[in-house]
Order: structure tokens, then C-alpha cells, then sequence
């Protein structure tokens, strides 16, 4: 099965066989019903299509994926799950295995009749009709993103994260995504974190698994109101022969911050979309990102930046490094609207290639239809600097530490801007 029909063939076997006799909440059947018809009328895209041109489709295409069954061995995990907490640091942890929330392996406390924080799927069971109905999916794009639409179809859970207005969250969120078990499994979470007026929160997303194939393909949908500051950060470090799209959908509010942070080095194949709307005035987005690739891996950041209103400002910084025969691509769009005046928007993607087998396809755009902006994109590919390298060997530093020093310097900016010291750490022992 390689073909893209084939595929979605495959799809709508899973979901006839799973969800057609199922008991579910109807706002969740309507959910999948609504992305299996949104993907019967779409279809996967191609290497045809520009949007997917260097991503390595057939190799999703090419397996027969299906829905994991639940989890029940939870004591043998504990100690699994150990070892992908942030050390050192006091979160609320949510804690997902194959796609389902284990309330057993989860530590949270909401904090409040207010403050909304667990699984989407039991919220919806203990609380019938919820708020959410009106959100979810409201801004992620079916009908322009395939997986996303899959997305839809194969839903089972997800993270669902309410803050009431005037709140600071003294400790970060932690939605720990574990893949385990069975291999040529595929999980679906979607996230849903709408955040209200003055409020302050930093949630980690993180995708691991010790599967040896498996697909996973997630989606977040963030709202952030007005004149709240929200710190995002995305960690994916699946096993290497795993595949995982992401995609994360922010909208903002007036006066609102949104810093989001993309770290990727697992996966043989890996796509990371981030699409941010700045929807009101005096907003600010910054976007990060960090990819390392290794051996055959192939790494994918869509970015898209949607400045709809006046006297808002972005900032992008994406870099990679990349090693052995591993691939980039980074392709950021800056979208200035008519209305957009006074917008201030910058985008730099650098690539650090480690050796000659290594490449990068990297397409920065801006696309502007006001005439009052500063915007400015650039793009940079080289290898370490010679003699930088020979100044560290001729004051008695060995190859290998010099090599390391110069790669740690070069990822440094977008890593020291992490607010969570233990997950900064992290990323430097990945390094």
C-alpha cells in the first residue's frame, strides 16, 4: 500500500471498525464524522503538492497503521514515565499512553472550580455539553490540511486545559505523550487550551515512544485572551523509525503574548506545522524553533504567521543541525493582511550543516498587503568555521570538545530563551 487512495482506504477501515458501532458523546461523533468526510473530500496530499514537496509522504502511505488498544500494565510504567519528567522541576503532569489519559500515571490538581485541566474524553463523559464545543476545531483547518482532518477522524483523547481570566499558573503544564507496546500502532491526540483575560501559564508538550513503527499525529489549538502571556514549548523525541506530524494553531487577543518553542530531533520522519493569527491589535508572537537531525531522519517546520490587525510584532528564529544524511526543510510564511498597518515582523532560518551528506531546503516568504511595515526575512547555511575550530585547538582544547563548544554556541539563542530551566537543560544534553 503506497498510494494515497490506498491509504485513506486503509483509514476508513479503521474508523468503520472502531467508531461505527461505537458509543461515543455526539459532539465527538460529529468530530469524526466531520474529519473523515472533510478527508474522503480533500485526499492526502502528494510530492506534487509545493506545501508537501520534500517530505517523505510514502512512508506514512506505506503502512497499514492502526488504532492501539487501551493500556492496563500501569505499575510497570511508572518508572518509564520517570524518565521523561523534567527533573527538578514542579508540574502538573498529564500523562497520556497510546493516545488515552492514565489518571493513575497523571499528577494534577485543578486549583479551582475555574480552572479546567484533564481529558478531554472524561470531561466530555462527566459533564455532558461542554464549552468546548464551540472551540474545538474551531481554528484548525480541515479543509486545507489533510492531517489535521485525520486528526479529526481517528479522535480518541486529548489534553483539554481551561484558565478563567485573572490567573497565573505558578508551575508549568506537562501533556506527556508515551507510544509503547505494539508496533504499526497510530495515535491521534488533540489538545485543546484556551486561556482567558490577564493570565500568565507555560505548557510543555512532549511526544515519546520505544515502539520500532508507529505513527503519531497530533494537533493543539490555543486561544489566548486578551493581555495574557502564554510560553509554549513542544518536545519531540519519538524513537527513529517513528513518524509524527504536528500541528499547532494559536489565536490571539488584544494585547496578548504568545511564545512557542519547537524542539525535534526524533522521528525518521517528522513535520512540525505552526500556525499562529494575530487577531487583534497590540499583539505579540514570537515563534522558535530547533531541529537536529541524524543518520536518514527527515525533519519538516511549516510555519505561517497571519498578521490580520494594526501595531502587531513577530519574531521567528528557526536552526538546524543537521548530521550524517539527514534532510531539512523550513519553509516560514509571514502574512501581512490589508489591515495590518504598523505590523513589525522579523523571520531568520539558520542551518548549521555537519557533513557533506546533509541538506537543507529552506523558503522563507513574506506575503504583504499593507504599505506602513517593517518586515524582513533572511536565511544562512554553512558549516562550523574553520577558524573559530583551530582558535579553540591552539589553546589545548581537543577536537571533540571544540566541536561540541562551536554546535552548543550556534544553537544557543533559541535554547537560552527557554524559561524552564530542566527542559533547557535537556536540550543541551541532546545537543
Amino acid at each position: 500500500m503506497k498510494s494515497s487512495r490506498e491509504f485513506i482506504d486503509h483509514i476508513q477501515n479503521e474508523y468503520d471498525k472502531l467508531y461505527k458501532s461505537n458509543s461515543a458523546p455526539e459532539w465527538l461523533t460529529n468530530v469524526r464524522a466531520n474529519g473523515i468526510a472533510k478527508l474522503k473530500e480533500i485526499g492526502f496530499p502528494s510530492n506534487r503538492n509545493e506545501e508537501w514537496r520534500f517530505f517523505n509522504l510514502s512512508s506514512i502511505y506505506g503502512n497499514k497503521f492502526a488504532i492501539p488498544g487501551t493500556t492496563s500494565n500501569v505499575s510497570a510504567m511508572n518508572s518509564q514515565i520517570d524518565n521523561y519528567k523534567l527533573n527538578n522541576t514542579d508540574a502538573d503532569m498529564l500523562v497520556f499512553i497510546n493516545g488515552r489519559m492514565s489518571e493513575d500515571l497523571s499528577d494534577f490538581k485543578t486549583g479551582g472550580k475555574e480552572l479546567k485541566m484533564g481529558s478531554l474524553s472524561s470531561l466530555s463523559a462527566k459533564e455532558g455539553p461542554l464549552p468546548f464545543d464551540n472551540t474545538l476545531i474551531k481554528h484548525a483547518e480541515l479543509e486545507k490540511n489533510a492531517f489535521t482532518a485525520l486528526n479529526s477522524a481517528l479522535l480518541t483523547d486529548g489534553a483539554y486545559i481551561r484558565i478563567p481570566d485573572n490567573t497565573t499558573l505558578t508551575k508549568p503544564i506537562h501533556i506527556l505523550y508515551l507510544t509503547t507496546g505494539t508496533d504499526k500502532v497510530t495515535v491521534s491526540p488533540h489538545n485543546l487550551v484556551t486561556i482567558g483575560e490577564n493570565c500568565h501559564a507555560t505548557i510543555l508538550e512532549s511526544y515519546v515512544g520505544d515502539c520500532a513503527d508507529y505513527f503519531s499525529n497530533s494537533v493543539t489549538e490555543i486561544m489566548v485572551d486578551k493581555n495574557s502571556i502564554v510560553n509554549h514549548y513542544k518536545l519531540q523525541k519519538e524513537s527513529d523509525s517513528a513518524h509524527h506530524v504536528g500541528t499547532v494553531y494559536a489565536y490571539q487577543h488584544q494585547g496578548s503574548q504568545f511564545t512557542s518553542c519547537t524542539i525535534a530531533c526524533g522521528s525518521r520522519v517528522n513535520r512540525n506545522n505552526v500556525h499562529v493569527f494575530l487577531g487583534d491589535e497590540n499583539t505579540e508572537c514570537t515563534l522558535n524553533g530547533l531541529y537536529l537531525g541524524k543518520g536518514n531522519q527527515q525533519i519538516d517546520n511549516r510555519t505561517r504567521i497571519d498578521h490580520a490587525k494594526p501595531n502587531c510584532r513577530s519574531w521567528e528564529v528557526f536552526k538546524g543541525i543537521l548530521d550524517d544524511k539527514s534532510s531539512g526543510v523550513f519553509n516560514g510564511k509571514i502574512y501581512v493582511h490589508q489591515d495590518a498597518q504598523k505590523t513589525d515582523a522579523k523571520q531568520t532560518n539558520r542551518v548549521l550543516l555537519l557533513s557533506d551528506d546533509a541538506k537543507i531546503n529552506t523558503k522563507p516568504e513574506l506575503e504583504i498587503f499593507a504599505d506602513d511595515v517593517k518586515c524582513t526575512h533572511g536565511a544562512t547555511i554553512g558549516q562550523l568555521d574553520d577558524e573559530a575550530m583551530f582558535y579553540l585547538r591552539s589553546r589545548g582544547i581537543d577536537y571533540k570538545s571544540a566541536y561540541a563548544m562551536l554546535t552548543k554556541a550556534f544553537a544557543a539563542d533559541v535554547i537560552d530563551g527557554i524559561t524552564i530551566e530542566s527542559l533547557k537543560e535537556e536540550v543541551y544534553k541532546l545537543l
